[in-house]
């Protein structure tokens, strides 16, 4: 079948609901191919099959091996079954091997370094490059073909770490595995079962594309990549249908102006973008209109602060942002000890806010409650809560300070600690508001161990012969992994 734009797939699900293919190919930018997986789904199963009868996995060889098996098995659910091979490079070839170290430093920049490196890996393979080559001294050398700008060193560098760090391996069968999928599309899989794969990076001259192209169905997703006014007017329309899409569903509006303020702080970036639009909608709350000054409000990138968004994939439980942002700092000479401080800083803050969910003052407080709810109803309680905080703070001072007054009366008294307070700054509630959704992540015992933790890992730092690159990694994984069950 001739290969389908994603614009025209979902009339082209209407016209041949009734005529499944065995395969589907979706490639180009991910975030397109989801929304068009989306679309085949609905269309093909129930809502409530969804889960029991789409079967997903990373593209990887084996997975890839594993995922013939099933789909040459009779399904015990019965109906129709789809198997998932997600953002595969087995289409990849020689000729595109610098479009995978495009990927890689794509993905590196938004602060993706696992997936960087998966693509990073898929360059080597295609290169013959060793990952022993990675250990050597001159390593430069090798990949200075490959460096376009000043900071291409700087990524390489840090994914090349990674992956050294990590235990990453070359796949040296990738070929055969194609092969093998070749000639099972070639020979048919069972009745009722279908074959989706998603990918970034397609050669169409490969037989493994080509046998796609005649017996499944191709849905091209990519975007044009080039700074040509077509490129970028082609871009902006596809941002625009993606966001009446979503306005659409969250019953909101935006007008032109704003649309390009969003469209200048996300760039094009399909997911940022999403993101941005959801968040927007979830922060005016029940008013119709986006605003210029919503946007600005709540996504000004000028400065990205990377203590900042530390702190954040922290009590996200975002273990690799969370380490991404950590190699940063640390490649940029930022002290241990104020990276430990801030971490410290954020876990004690969760912690208050964690005690004032527990409180009878929380008690209205949910993890789906919209902004707008938040700023009527939850915000009162937090004053409330902030001002028994503050008596509490203030009998803790009066206590010290008699005592000191004692013992020596020309000792400064003992300050209270404001910091403590939850909306000590109430000009812009909005990082209130998500603060106490990140502290849903937790519960009160486990943060109080993360506190443990962080005393003991400021010990070590300041007396221990490990790493503090050790340490700090070990207080990070330590925190995202806690469950916030009791």
């Amino acid at each position: 079948m001739p290969t389908i734009n994603y614009k025209e797939f979902n009339n082209f699900l209407k016209e041949n609901s009734k005529n499944l293919a065995p395969i589907y190919l979706f490639y180009g930018e991910e975030s397109l191919y989801k929304i068009s997986v989306n679309l085949l789904l609905d269309s093909a199963l129930p809502a409530s099959k969804k889960k029991s009868n789409y079967e997903t996995h990373e593209g990887t060889n084996e997975n890839i091996l594993n995922g013939i098996e099933r789909l040459n098995t009779f399904s015990l659910l019965g109906g129709k079954q789809f198997i998932g091979f997600n953002e595969t490079s087995i289409f990849s070839s020689k000729q595109n091997e610098s479009d995978f170290l495009k990927k890689a430093k794509e993905a590196y920049d938004k602060q993706d370094i696992k997936k960087g490196a998966k693509y990073f890996i898929e360059f080597l393979n295609l290169t013959g490059i060793s990952i022993e080559d990675l250990r050597i001294e001159n390593k430069d050398a090798i990949f200075k073909q490959y460096i376009v700008e000043d900071d291409d060193s700087a990524y390489l560098n840090e994914i090349i770490q990674y992956v050294i760090e990590n235990g990453l391996t070359i796949s040296d069968d990738q070929k055969d595995v194609s092969k093998i999928l070749q000639k099972s599309i070639e020979k048919g899989f069972v009745k009722g079962n279908h074959l989706i794969i998603t990918a970034e990076i397609v050669d169409k001259r490969t037989g493994l594309y080509k046998i796609i192209e005649q017996k499944g169905v191709v849905i091209d997703c990519s975007v044009p990549k080039g700074d040509r006014k077509e490129d970028k007017e082609a871009k902006e329309v596809i941002l625009h249908e993606r966001m009446k899409d979503l306005l659409s569903k969250y019953k909101k509006k935006m007008n032109h102006n704003t649309f390009v303020t969003l469209y200048e702080m996300t760039g094009f970036d399909l997911r940022t973008f999403s993101n941005a639009i959801e968040k927007l909608a979830n922060f005016v709350g029940e008013r119709d209109e986006i605003t210029v000054s919503d946007v600005r409000e709540i996504l000004d990138r000028t400065k990205i602060d990377p203590i900042y968004e530390l702190t954040n994939n922290v009590v996200d439980k975002n273990i690799e942002k969370s380490i991404f942002y950590l190699n940063s700092l640390l490649f940029e000479n930022i002290s241990p000890l104020v990276i430990l401080a801030a971490i410290t800083n954020m876990i004690r803050k969760i912690l208050i806010i964690r005690d004032f969910i527990d409180k009878s003052y929380g008690a209205d407080f949910h993890e789906k409650i919209n902004y707008n709810e938040f700023t009527t109803k939850i915000i009162p309680k937090i004053k409330d809560y902030d001002n028994y905080l503050i008596a509490k703070l203030k009998d803790i001072e009066d206590s010290f300070n008699r005592s000191e007054g004692k013992k020596d009366k020309q000792k400064g008294t003992k300050k209270i600690d404001t910091e403590l307070i939850i909306a000590k700054e109430t000009g812009n509630l909005y990082p209130i508001y998500q603060n106490l959704l990140k502290a849903m992540k937790f519960n009160k015992l486990n943060l109080i161990k993360a506190m443990e933790k962080l005393s003991k890992a400021d010990i070590s730092l300041k007396t221990s012969s490990q790493t503090p690159k050790i340490i700090l990694e070990d207080v990070i994984i330590s925190i995202c992994g806690t469950s916030n069950k009791n």
